[in-house]
C-alpha cells in the first residue's frame, strides 16, 4: 500500500530542526516546485544563488531515501530540509489557502498616509457568493508556444456574469475556499489588483495551474470544458537494457507536440502533470541512451517517477541491480614537526583519488563490473567519515567547515 506524505510524517523523519529551516524555506518563497506521487517525492529549492534538486524516495516514516543534491544529504545521508520544504510545498498545494483575516481599522490619520487599497470590492465569509470563472485563449497552444498565455478572470453572480473587476465597487464579496486560493496567488502576481484580464508567462501559469485542479469553471474561449488534473500523463515508453549494460530510452509509438508548461502538458481540452523527471525529457525529442556511469543516477532518480507514470515497459526491473560500496585504499601524509603537524588524507577508488572531507560528495564514482551489466559499486562514505573522525580524534581539525 502507498505512503500518505502528511506533515507528521517529514516531522517524525527529519525532526523539529530541520522543520524550522523548510518552513523558513516555504514562507520565503524559495521552494520553486513540488511533486509528489508515491513513493517519490521531488521539487527545486533556491537558497540564495544555489538551486537544489529535492528528492526522497519514502516508503515511511523511517524508510526515506534522500536523494537532494545538497551537501548534508549527499555526504551524511540526512532529510535535509530541501527535502521537507519540498514535501510541506506540496501540501499547501493540495488544501485552499483561506482568506487571509483583514486588518484592523486604522486610524483617520494612518489613512491618510497609508497607500490607497487597489481592489474596489472586499472578499468575506459574509458577502454575496460569486464563483469564478477563468478563460483561456482558443488558441492556446500556440500562446504556450510563445511562452505568454492571457488569462481571462469573471464572476458570476446575482447580477450575472461579468469582468472580475467590473463587480459592484464598494461591495463585500465571498468566494470558495478554491476561488480564494486562485484570487490570492492572482494579488501577489498583481500587487493587489482584481485583474480582468492577466498575462503570464510559462512559470507563473505553472504556479497557477495546481490551485485550478478540478475547478468547476475553466473554459477554452467561451463555450469547450478545460480541465486540470495532477493524474500524470501517461506515455508509451520502453526501456531496455543492453547487453553492455546501457540503457535505452525511446517512445514505443509517436505522440503529437506536446506544449509543455513546467511540469505540467497541455494537449486537447486539458492540463496533465508530464510524469517525465527533467532528466528524461529529451526523450520526447528521440531516443536516449544512458552510458553505465549514469545508470545509477537515473535508476535511483528517474525510475521510480517514470513507472509511477504509467506506460513504460522494460526487459529489467530495478530488483535486477546491486550497487555495493567499494572498499577505499587510504592514502595518509603526515608533514611537520613537534611544534605542528599537517596531515592530508586520501582514499583511492581505483584510478580515482579524493581528499576526504574536501572533495565533495557529488564527486560520486560510479564503478561498473564489466563481467556483471547490473552490477555497480560505489565510494564507501561510512569508511571515509570513520577515517577523518579518527584523525580529529587524533588532534587533528578541518581545513575548513
Amino acid at each position: 500500500m502507498a505512503v500518505e506524505l502528511t506533515e507528521e510524517l517529514l516531522r517524525a523523519a527529519a525532526g523539529w530542526d530541520v522543520m524550522k529551516l523548510a518552513r523558513a524555506y516555504l514562507a520565503q518563497g524559495q521552494v520553486l516546485s513540488s511533486y509528489w506521487a508515491a513513493p517519490l517525492l521531488r521539487g527545486v529549492v533556491q537558497a540564495g544563488e544555489l538551486s537544489f534538486r529535492a528528492s526522497m524516495v519514502i516508503k515511511s516514516a523511517s524508510d526515506i531515501e534522500n536523494l537532494c543534491t545538497c551537501r548534508d544529504a549527499r555526504e551524511w545521508g540526512k532529510v535535509c530540509a530541501h527535502g521537507v520544504a519540498v514535501g510541506l510545498h506540496w501540501l499547501q498545494a493540495q488544501q485552499p489557502v483561506a482568506t487571509p483575516a483583514r486588518p484592523a481599522a486604522r486610524s483617520q490619520s494612518e489613512a491618510k498616509t497609508a497607500a490607497p487599497k487597489i481592489s474596489a470590492w472586499r472578499r468575506d465569509a459574509g458577502g454575496e457568493p460569486v464563483g469564478l470563472h477563468v478563460v483561456f485563449p482558443p488558441n492556446l497552444d500556440q500562446a504556450i508556444a510563445r511562452g505568454k498565455v492571457m488569462l481571462v478572470f469573471e464572476g458570476q453572480w446575482s447580477g450575472g456574469r461579468m469582468p472580475l473587476n467590473a463587480l459592484p465597487r464598494g461591495r463585500t464579496y465571498t468566494f470558495s475556499a478554491q476561488d480564494n486560493a486562485i484570487l490570492d496567488c492572482l494579488e501577489t502576481l498583481t500587487d493587489g489588483e482584481m485583474p480582468a484580464l492577466l498575462q503570464m508567462d510559462l512559470p507563473q501559469l505553472s504556479t497557477l495551474l495546481p490551485l485550478l485542479r478540478a475547478h468547476p469553471h475553466l473554459t477554452l474561449g467561451k463555450k469547450q470544458d478545460v480541465t486540470v488534473s495532477s493524474t500524470p500523463l501517461t506515455l508509451p515508453l520502453r526501456a531496455n537494457l543492453e547487453t553492455n549494460g546501457e540503457i535505452t530510452l525511446q517512445l514505443r509509438q509517436p505522440v503529437t507536440s506536446l506544449a509543455i508548461v513546467g511540469d505540467w502538458v497541455w494537449q486537447v481540452a486539458g492540463f496533465q502533470l508530464l510524469g517525465v523527471p527533467d532528466a528524461a525529457r529529451a526523450v520526447l525529442q528521440g531516443p536516449m541512451r544512458l552510458t553505465r556511469t549514469q545508470v545509477p543516477q537515473f535508476l535511483s532518480q528517474s525510475w521510480p517517477q517514470l513507472q509511477a507514470a504509467g506506460g513504460m515497459e522494460a526487459n529489467f526491473k530495478l530488483e535486477d541491480f546491486t550497487l555495493e560500496p567499494q572498499a577505499p585504499k587510504f592514502h595518509l601524509q603526515v608533514a611537520g614537526g613537534l611544534a605542528q603537524l599537517r596531515a592530508l588524507l586520501q582514499c583511492a577508488y581505483g584510478p580515482r583519488i579524493m581528499t576526504v572531507g574536501v572533495t565533495a560528495s557529488d564527486e560520486t564514482v560510479w564503478l561498473p563490473d564489466p563481467e556483471v551489466p547490473t552490477r555497480y559499486s560505489t565510494r564507501n562514505f561510512n569508511a571515509e567519515r570513520a577515517a577523518l573522525a579518527r584523525l580529529q580524534r587524533s588532534g587533528f581539525s578541518s581545513p575548513d567547515s
